[in-house]
């Protein structure tokens, strides 16, 4: 009897590095918005769009264990409230990076995946999925800090 193992593989993310986050599904990039001001209710205020040269689009890494918080260049931290996905001022959510090994990552709030859907003709990104309904993620590196 042979037997076969998975093994779940973290991501290697640079720090020194800048990111966009694209969904695989839409094309569309992950983007601050709503600054502390939805932190309740269906709709967060993280969603996605198009390419833009925008620092609410841009975001750095600080590793916290084997996980990372998403930090804008502008300056907000992503966190995960009940179902939101939100661009607040306070401490971010620590978040891991599943690396599929083909230049993809679903992204994860302790055992619930980050899925998008459409609401109302815009994409948002919510953070209480089942594995089911899980996003896939391209990490575009855009420069170095320094």
């Amino acid at each position: 009897m042979m037997l076969a193992m998975v093994a779940t593989s973290m991501a290697a993310i640079d720090t020194s590095k800048e990111y966009r986050i694209k969904d695989s599904g839409t094309g569309y990039y992950l983007n601050a918005g709503n600054y502390d001001t939805h932190t309740e209710g269906p709709v967060g205020g993280v969603n996605l769009v198009a390419y833009a040269e925008s620092t609410d689009q841009i975001f750095t890494f600080t590793q916290s264990g084997s996980n990372y918080i998403l930090t804008t260049k502008s300056g907000y931290n992503i966190v995960c409230q009940p179902w939101n996905v939100d661009a607040l001022t306070s401490a971010g959510t620590a978040l891991t990076f599943v690396d599929n090994g083909n230049g993809t990552y679903y992204i994860m709030n302790g055992s619930d995946y980050f899925k998008v859907e459409e609401v109302d003709g815009v994409y948002y990104p919510f953070c209480g999925a089942p594995s089911s309904m899980k996003a896939t993620w391209i990490l575009e590196l855009t420069y170095t800090i320094s």
